[in-house]
């Protein structure tokens, strides 16, 4: 799914990323573990084709990174460390507008709005303003802004970074679940537990990939122009 070999970054004379290499497989789930200041927010902006790599190479499915950016950038996913969300918009507002950037038809955005609702747990403030959220609660919406296409590949930078003990239990749970879903999707059948380190830039890559199901979908209609409901027709 992703093979990466030899990458290096450097700033001018700093050596932020040093040769890594690593390979990663469809319906695993992957953590980058390290000290601040080890390369792993500009290992994983090298991954979404923010930052271009000094060398060494990057191979996404059957694209280059420094060939296929576009087609690459389709396949992923990404919430940034500090999810960056328009304050001034409701929660549905956001999501909708999200969404049809993206693609998605009418039907389309209120099934995957609502399946996103009940994932990253949004059914209590989607009338609210963005402003008014705690950080938290900006990384469940930054998460599902990430996830509303389903991507083959979801890449987090430090999704808990900042939050208090019950929201990172919380954050790591909707990561949890999104992984089950993606196991589920992909029926690979990978063992779990795989692991793989780079010896040279001492970072430890551990894998884990699990089986189960996320709730229900529903659409969502709007009710007011603050207010918005179940839709339980259908």
């Amino acid at each position: 799914m992703i093979h990466v070999e030899n990458l290096t970054k450097y700033y001018k004379e700093l050596c932020a990323v040093d040769r890594i290499s690593v390979d990663i497989h469809k319906g695993e789930v992957l953590g980058l573990l390290g000290p601040n200041g080890a390369g792993k927010t500009t290992t994983l902006r090298m991954l979404t084709g923010y930052f271009m790599p000094t060398s060494g190479t990057i191979r996404v499915k059957d694209y280059l990174l420094d060939e296929n950016l576009l087609e690459i950038k389709k396949l992923m996913g990404y919430l940034p460390e500090s999810a960056p969300l328009y304050h001034n918009m409701l929660v549905f507002d956001y999501l909708d507008y999200v969404a049809r950037i993206r693609g998605l038809d009418k039907d389309q955005r209120a099934i995957r709005i609502r399946q996103l609702v009940d994932l990253c747990g949004l059914d209590e403030i989607m009338h609210r303003s963005i402003n008014e959220l705690s950080k938290g609660l900006n990384q469940r919406v930054g998460l599902a802004h990430a996830m509303m296409t389903d991507p083959e590949i979801l890449i987090l930078d430090e999704p808990t970074s900042g939050l208090d003990p019950n929201q990172i239990v919380e954050i790591r749970e909707i990561i949890r679940k999104i992984g089950e879903e993606k196991q589920r999707q992909d029926c690979c059948g990978r063992p779990c537990g795989n692991s793989q380190a780079d010896r040279r830039s001492k970072t430890f890559y551990p894998f884990r990939t699990t089986q189960r199901r996320f709730s229900r979908s529903m659409p969502w209609t709007q009710r007011h122009s603050r207010r918005y409901k179940y839709r339980t027709d259908r």
